[in-house]
């Protein structure tokens, strides 16, 4: 099997188990693979979101190839800033 798509997988198990730091591990190993890289990058910024990482969330919601290809991430960005009170920039 292939080991990102694997790495992927066992980063949504532990997302949904909402063992949000080893998800984030697994979803980092999915990232180096460019089949996954975007998507895992993504579920990476809302493991870090569940935890209330704001920074290490608002890092990943903000890297320009994510930002790009995902404009869904508008409400978390602004939720992050707020949380970082950088209300200036929501």
């Amino acid at each position: 099997p292939n080991p990102s798509a694997v790495a992927f997988f066992e980063g949504e198990v532990t997302f949904h188990a909402e063992e949000w730091r080893a998800a984030e591990e697994k979803f980092k190993l999915a990232a180096k693979s460019p089949e996954f890289y975007l998507r895992a990058l993504s579920r990476c910024g809302m493991a870090a979101y569940r935890e209330r990482r704001w920074q290490d969330a608002l890092d990943y919601f903000s890297r320009p190839s994510l930002a790009r290809e995902y404009s869904c991430f508008g409400g978390e960005q602004a939720h992050c800033l707020l949380e970082l009170g950088r209300l200036d920039e929501c």
